[in-house]
């Protein structure tokens, strides 16, 4: 008779679903702060989720709805080449990220 690891599937299965919670609650604050256009595909992209998993996250969905149509200040000229430096480093670094500790 087989031994019974289901418990070390579940544990396993748990800590997947933090750390994929926790990459995309990270990825929705560095988006609200840095400027860069808040949709789900982005939000995915930026926190290597998929898409189908942010839909089936009411409350990251509707954090990103409320981002998406928060007001843009009137105020000033956006730095648009802050926004693609920014852009460029979060796609240059972000495999980096998403490959945990590597040091």
């Amino acid at each position: 008779m087989r031994a019974d690891n289901i418990h070390h599937l579940t544990e396993a299965a748990r800590r997947r679903s933090q750390t994929t919670r926790r990459r995309a609650v990270a990825a929705l604050r560095r988006m609200a702060t840095s400027g860069l256009p808040v949709t789900i595909d982005t939000l995915a992209r930026e926190a290597g989720v998929s898409r189908s998993w942010i839909y089936s996250q009411p409350d990251l969905r509707a954090e990103a709805q409320r981002l998406r149509d928060r007001p843009r200040p009137a105020a000033g000229k956006p730095d648009r080449w802050g926004l693609i430096r920014r852009r460029a480093v979060s796609v240059l670094v972000g495999p980096l990220g998403r490959l945990g500790s590597w040091r």
